[in-house]
């Protein structure tokens, strides 16, 4: 869903491919898969882009969501209501990265729903 709200901005012309994005404290901090992004440190759309497609990099995505939502929760909050608009019926998005939380879920048909959008 993140991917595809990403991709919406650019699309829609409020993100460009060589748009730059400053790393935040919290996106450097991110656990998981990460491609361990430093703190103030830039990246253009098109590389973070690269970094959470190829290295599944949850400090980019978070870097990402708070560029194109202006913070993670609003983020979070455009990631649901996509999922709204999409009539999804079993998913609800906590955070952009997919780490474990229990307000965080989805099922395949969601999945493929999201996937053909």
């Amino acid at each position: 869903m993140g991917l595809l709200l990403i991709f919406e901005s650019l699309h829609d012309g409020k993100l460009k491919w060589e748009d730059t994005v400053t790393t935040s404290e919290y996106a450097a901090s991110m656990g998981g898969s990460q491609v361990f992004l430093e703190v103030n440190e830039t990246m253009s759309v098109k590389d973070m882009i690269k970094s959470i497609c190829i290295a599944s990099a949850n400090d980019a995505m978070v870097a990402m969501s708070e560029k194109v939502g202006g913070s993670v929760d609003g983020f979070v909050e455009m990631m649901n209501e996509k999922a709204k608009t999409l009539k999804l019926s079993n998913t609800h998005f906590a955070n952009p990265t997919g780490l474990h939380d229990p307000d965080h879920y989805s099922c395949a048909k969601d999945m493929a729903i999201i996937a053909r959008a």
